[in-house]
């Protein structure tokens, strides 16, 4: 299904701007390419085991695409990547076309959710990015502008109630984001909500927590939450950097998901992030948040996030060069659970895109 879907787009993407005058005014190679070293201290003295060590080199992402862009009415994407960890050392990340008309918008294939505010001034993805990303073949409405950016869309989501005998489109997804000082040069700001019908419908995070072939999922539970981004740096010598994302579940009822306690109970995580930028390259900042709610889960969940919660913190410096093309960045988070378990990661990692 995917070759088939990937196949039918990337034909569609040669083929209307074959009708240009200069394909190469519509066409464009895309990928991004990260390199991360990582040194990583597990302290459980709660359990009273012995501290754990470890490090490595590794290619942490490597994508690479095709875009195009047909006079701002036809735009698509077709990009394969690899990530450190997964399953397939090789996957059809996005192939998704859009119709564009002044603002509004349709748009249709495999795409990230609008669901979360997936960016960090750090190296580290923050918990709120796991909790919410999740790519999906689906189909959406919009309406995109200078000050404004609207989508709802659905798709068939690939967990389903086990009572049921259905397999249909039944997953809804939206979100808005505001930018309400878009005419000022050096001053950005967006601000905004996003909600998803099955909050467990993003990639990897609630692996685990449902199997349909040894617990009841009787009902679907939402997720929502929002998010500020900001950047004042109006001329390009020192600037302030500024975020906050927030996401929470709904209650998982104990008719549906067994918990520790018996209880009804949500997950939710807050990320905050603060960042000085000096001559609109160099940056220094730091960053906390923390998650609760993963007391129902025992053992399953990511294996760094404590059952009974979890919080970290820490600081980072970057650079970037060649119009943001070249970025370069270490981060020290250390972090501890409510049980009095430690962690700490430092990673030093370089990114090129392009």
């Amino acid at each position: 299904m995917r070759r088939g879907l990937t196949l039918v787009l990337l034909l569609a993407l040669v083929a209307v701007p074959a009708q240009a005058a200069d394909w190469t005014d519509v066409l464009r190679p895309t990928g991004e390419l990260q390199v991360r070293s990582a040194l990583s201290l597990a302290q459980y003295e709660a359990l009273g085991l012995s501290d754990l060590r470890s490090s490595d080199v590794f290619v942490y992402r490597a994508a690479l695409g095709l875009a195009a862009d047909y006079e701002g009415r036809l735009s698509g994407l077709v990009q394969l990547f690899y990530e450190e960890g997964r399953n397939e050392p090789l996957d059809l990340e996005q192939a998704w076309i859009k119709l564009r008309y002044r603002g509004p918008f349709v748009s249709f294939g495999r795409m990230y959710l609008p669901y979360g505010g997936l960016r960090t001034f750090g190296v580290e993805d923050p918990i709120v990015h796991r909790m919410t990303r999740s790519r999906r073949t689906a189909a959406f409405v919009g309406w995109q502008c200078r000050y404004v950016d609207f989508a709802a869309g659905a798709f068939n989501g690939e967990i389903d109630d086990v009572d049921q005998n259905d397999d249909l489109i039944d997953t809804i997804s939206a979100g808005l984001a505001v930018r309400p000082l878009a005419m000022f040069e050096g001053l950005d700001l967006e601000l905004g909500g996003y909600y998803l019908s099955d909050a467990l419908e993003v990639d990897e995070f609630f692996q685990g927590l449902v199997d349909p072939r040894n617990a009841p999922y009787d009902k679907q539970v939402p997720g929502y939450g929002g998010f500020i981004w900001g950047r004042v740096d109006p001329l390009n010598i020192l600037g302030i950097g500024f975020g906050a994302q927030y996401v929470t579940t709904g209650e998982f009822d104990e008719r549906d998901y067994l918990d520790a306690k018996g209880e009804k109970t949500a997950v939710w995580a807050l990320d905050a992030e603060l960042a000085l930028f000096v001559f609109n390259s160099l940056r220094i900042g730091g960053r906390y948040e923390t998650i609760e709610g993963w007391d129902f889960l025992q053992a399953a969940g990511p294996p760094d996030v404590s059952p009974t919660g979890y919080r970290r913190y820490g600081g980072f410096i970057g650079a970037s060069a060649f119009h943001d093309q070249l970025d370069v960045a270490l981060e020290y988070l250390a972090g501890e659970d409510f049980s009095g378990d430690r962690t700490g990661l430092a990673q030093f990692n370089v990114k090129l895109t392009f």
